[in-house]
């Protein structure tokens, strides 16, 4: 089994990051910084998940406490998860980079912590009536879901020029 932090490491070292991990880390914290190093720091939070249908997805559970500690300190959040390729005969990983302010805000817009005060997000890539977006689909309400509502994390998908950009931060 590949651990998702290492497909983490590999992915921002082949987008021109340096990667800082720390020693005997088990949180799933990194630093980053440019190739060169010119850059400013971001610090990420990875979360992995295995597929669980067909299609990509994954299943993150967020502890609200957590959430509330990384605001100022997590700049990004980095979920993790696979999909099947069956050309090349085992999973191929499935990024998606959200800055903490704008997970944080989508989860207020639509979601509310269990008992145990998690959140639970059910993250889709290409899920057969999303064809093209990445979705929460934790909650069935209204569906399908609507492309640019807070439910909609497809601009998040791949997008690593959004720790590379100052703007995001």
């Amino acid at each position: 089994m590949v651990d998702y932090r290492q497909w983490a490491y590999r992915e921002l070292k082949r987008q021109g990051f340096t990667v800082f991990a720390p020693y005997k880390s088990l949180s799933g914290e990194c630093v980053v910084a440019t190739k060169d190093c010119q850059d400013h720091l971001r610090k990420l939070r990875i979360k992995g998940s295995r597929s669980y249908h067909d299609f990509p997805s994954g299943w993150y559970q967020l502890p609200e406490d957590h959430l509330k500690k990384s605001i100022g300190v997590i700049d990004f959040w980095v979920f993790v998860s696979s999909r099947s390729a069956p050309n090349l005969g085992r999973p191929q990983p499935v990024f998606l980079i959200i800055p903490t302010s704008d997970l944080i805000e989508k989860l207020k817009q639509y979601a509310t912590p269990d008992s145990n005060g998690t959140y639970h997000l059910y993250l889709q890539w290409d899920e057969p009536d999303h064809k093209g977006m990445v979705i929460e689909r934790r909650i069935e309400e209204p569906w399908p879901i609507k492309s640019g509502s807070a439910r909609d994390y497809s601009c998040y998908a791949e997008n690593w020029t959004l720790i590379k950009e100052n703007s995001s931060l």
